[in-house]
């Protein structure tokens, strides 16, 4: 089933670049202009699914609500203890919905902060993208293809297909950020419909799992960004030595 999903996503990758070059895109950036073009649509949906979640969330709080006020008059308690649940009440449900009405926002800034912060330990202005990884490799090419020399042809030769092989793993490691990136923006603006289930105590857990799962998001693309800065400061820094000393 993973198998199929990530041969879906592929196509769909290859559809997006066949229209990106028949626009005449520029190459340069590809991945990125892809993955714009993916959360323009994808910032869409954020209005349609948010009328069915707001039906769902108060659809929710009726129930929850008939069930606790018809459960507080059984048990027949004292005009305190109802006015303290009912004002535990509505403070959890205005939470909730809180969380409902901004939840694409939460869930971007959380994504974009650990992004950025990642890109701050850096020492970076702006986050590592898919396109940027991509240069990196073409980068540690342009320098040892440029180092390379005639007269150690076997070391040159050496030296290259390293530099290939790096590049191709790197353009693996940006299809990798790619998919997570456009999984994030799936979950900002698709997975509001999860934030719906705020409105009743029973299915809150589901709300709040939401957002534990954009953490986790974050934190994976936090730990991308600076395992993959060091391997750029690392190469470049091994690349530009011998260059140095030649």
């Amino acid at each position: 089933m993973r198998i199929v999903s990530k041969l879906t996503f592929f196509g769909m990758i290859f559809l997006f670049s066949v229209n990106a070059y028949a626009g005449q895109l520029d190459s340069s950036g590809l991945l990125d202009t892809l993955l714009d073009k993916f959360q323009q649509v994808a910032s869409t949906w954020s209005l349609v699914i948010g009328d069915y979640a707001n039906w769902l969330f108060w659809g929710l709080v009726l129930i929850s609500m008939v069930w606790t006020f018809g459960m507080l008059a059984m048990q027949g308690e004292g005009l305190t203890s109802a006015l303290a649940e009912i004002v535990r009440f509505f403070a959890v449900i205005g939470f909730f919905y809180y969380l409902l009405i901004n939840g694409p926002a939460i869930s971007q800034s959380i994504i974009n902060s650990m992004r950025q912060l990642a890109a701050n330990a850096l020492g970076t202005s702006t986050g590592i993208s898919p396109s940027s990884i991509v240069d990196i490799a073409f980068v540690i090419l342009t320098k040892v293809s440029s180092a390379a020399s005639i007269w150690s042809p076997m070391i040159s030769t050496i030296m290259i297909t390293v530099a290939i092989i790096v590049l191709v793993v790197m353009a693996l490691i940006a299809i990798n950020m790619l998919v997570m990136l456009v999984s994030a923006w799936v979950l900002c603006y698709a997975g509001v419909i999860l934030l719906g289930f705020g409105g009743s105590k029973w299915t809150s857990d589901i709300a709040i799992n939401y957002l534990r799962t954009v953490l986790s998001i974050g934190i994976q693309l936090f730990t991308m960004t600076l395992i993959i800065g060091i391997g750029q400061s690392l190469s470049l820094i091994h690349i530009s030595e011998p260059t140095r000393r030649r």
